[in-house]
């Protein structure tokens, strides 16, 4: 493999950079390109490694975020961004400096990875931040190669695997993205939509966010690689807290995403949503804790599309964790339960009629446009649709390039992440779509769910219709996370708790929502476990935001599912204190 592997990458480095079409008269990336070509040259410290290998990816974005609370604009900011990501390696490709993770040794500043460039087209001002970064990160890389080597001579491992994949040549460029927002406009149908609450008393806390991004991601390396990819998002996310009757706090969230503003729900369908919202935390608040439950559970909409993701998306993603350079460093690592399903390839993950792929290439399903669409990675690869599970038995992972020892190619799944230990690509979905043979409509599912039900003697059965979803951390929650142990692995929940849950009476058929319950024992095999899906899908656009604060643009394609058999139990919550005074609007009502 180490003598193919040297073959492929000379080849790749041979063709030199290529002259990607409709790039000719780009400042900045000529800028790029030239200080490429000189640092790939003479980069260098004496009796040290040169790079072997150096990329700049570039996000060149305009940005309008508005936030609204009860009525009110609280803030509403536009701005111009460009940042860079240099991903520069010393050693070969069967060792470098990346799948390494150890604690920084100096002022980030100085090691930094990344930065920022000068908005202005000016090519000098563009290469003298280009220079110093790219100074910064040789540095970095050098120190990273040599404690990453003394790891490997203290802890041997019996089968190494190359750090870096060939990759075939990618030159491809997407339409410049045009930014185009009436700010105005939108500042009016955020607060109306916020204003929402102010029907909603037992709602103690609310606020509605706006997001409108366009981008033009510009990507170079040595070997070729030169793209332009348009990166258009746009958004609502919608956050409502209240207080239980026993003192638990009780929250939502729900959002609505698109790549376009044409494709948001009109505005009367997410102020009917947002108020659906608000009525059952409302009901919610009100009851009491569910007692532990015992049997078959149907997931449906968001929940069953939550379910696929956090389940199965998440347990083919990042199939390559980094090599730690001490326990410590491993305790700290948030690994957001990534990885999960890597050591069942070729096993069975889910019943036999099921099969999942993951395409990011995909723009639409049926008339809804896709959330987690990108047509080249993070790290200038072409995506291409990947076979996660066929006939049940998991096939494929979420790859960068960085192999693994069933799969050595990237397919185009990179997305950077930076971690508390630095910044790497790391492999994950973009539209997962979940496909059977078998399927049943929701009221034949609904009649199994009863039947199980009653086999294990209960009274009434569940059915779930939201998981808490991962959300934005405002600026205090993130503070705080700093001054809060990571929990282990271990301790992280393989699936999110419900928000939104009903029982059903199986002799009255009476619907009555539930409050409190979490699930219990989650494994991996509780995909296997699944009895039956729908013929009707759901399509679910969403932003993942994981634990380090980093965003991705998701979508999943999902039926509804039923699962013979689970454990959900009462939920442990801490108790907190209601505000002392009434609310100050609903005092003289």
């Amino acid at each position: 493999m180490e003598t193919t592997m040297k073959k492929i990458i000379l080849l790749f480095i041979a063709t030199g950079l290529i002259f990607a079409e409709g790039l000719e008269n780009n400042v900045l990336m000529q800028a790029l390109s030239d200080e490429m070509t000189r640092n790939l040259s003479s980069l260098r410290i004496e009796n040290q490694d040169k790079p072997y290998y150096l990329s700049y990816r570039v996000w060149d974005g305009w940005t309008c975020d508005i936030q609204a609370e009860f009525g009110g604009i609280v803030s509403s900011t536009c701005n111009h961004r460009r940042d860079i990501y240099v991903d520069l390696r010393v050693g070969s490709p069967e060792q470098d400096n990346s799948n390494f993770a150890c604690q920084s040794s100096g002022p980030s500043a100085i090691e930094s990875d990344r930065t920022n460039l000068p908005l202005e087209d000016d090519y000098y001002a563009l290469r003298n931040s280009i220079w110093l970064v790219t100074d910064g990160t040789y540095k970095k890389a050098l120190e990273r190669l040599s404690r990453k080597k003394a790891v490997i001579q203290n802890r041997p491992t019996k089968d190494s695997l190359p750090d870096f994949s060939a990759v075939p040549v990618c030159a491809k460029v997407e339409p410049e993205v045009r930014w185009n927002v009436n700010q105005p406009e939108w500042e009016t149908r955020i607060a109306a939509i916020s204003k929402l609450f102010q029907k909603f008393p037992r709602i103690f806390e609310s606020s509605v966010t706006m997001h409108v991004g366009a981008a033009n991601q510009y990507f170079l390396d040595g070997q070729g690689n030169k793209s332009r990819r348009f990166d258009n998002q746009v958004y609502i996310e919608v956050l409502a807290k209240t207080q239980s009757d026993d003192g638990d706090p009780i929250e939502d969230f729900i959002g609505f995403y698109s790549a376009s503003a044409e494709g948001l729900p009109p505005l009367e369908a997410i102020s009917r949503s947002v108020t659906a919202m608000a009525e059952t935390l409302s009901l919610l608040a009100a009851l009491k804790k569910e007692e532990s439950y015992s049997g078959p559970v149907l997931f449906t909409g968001q929940a069953a599309a939550e379910l696929f993701f956090q389940m199965l998306g998440k347990g083919v993603s990042d199939p390559r964790p980094p090599l730690y350079e001490n326990d410590m460093v491993a305790r700290n690592a948030n690994s957001d339960n990534f990885g999960n399903l890597t050591g069942r390839m070729g096993r069975r993950v889910m019943p036999d009629f099921l099969s999942a792929y993951d395409d990011p290439n995909l723009v639409r399903w049926g008339i809804t446009e896709l959330f987690g669409r990108f047509t080249i990675d993070d790290q200038g690869v072409k995506s291409e649709r990947v076979d996660i599970a066929k006939d049940g038995k998991l096939t494929g992972f979420m790859m960068s390039r960085s192999p693994v020892k069933k799969i050595v190619l990237s397919n185009g799944h990179a997305r950077y992440r930076y971690e508390n230990m630095g910044g790497r690509a790391i492999g994950l979905p973009g539209v997962l779509v979940i496909e059977s043979r078998e399927t049943q409509n929701l009221d034949d599912l609904k009649k199994a769910l009863n039947r199980t039900a009653q086999d294990f003697d209960n009274k009434y059965a569940i059915i779930v219709t939201r998981l808490a979803a991962a959300r934005p951390r405002s600026t205090f929650e993130q503070y705080l996370r700093w001054f809060t142990p990571s929990p282990s692995a271990s301790d992280k929940p393989m699936l999110t708790a419900p928000t939104v849950a009903y029982k059903v009476d199986l002799v009255t058929g009476k619907v009555e929502l539930v409050r409190g319950l979490d699930f219990s024992s989650i494994t991996t095999r509780l995909l296997r476990d699944i009895s039956a899906v729908t013929k009707e899908t759901d399509t679910y656009n969403f932003l993942y935001h994981d634990n380090e604060g980093n965003v991705y643009p998701m979508s999943v394609v999902a039926p509804a599912v039923l699962i013979d058999e689970m454990d959900l139990v009462t939920k442990e919550t801490k108790p907190t204190k209601p505000p002392i005074l009434n609310h100050p609007y609903f005092k003289k009502r």
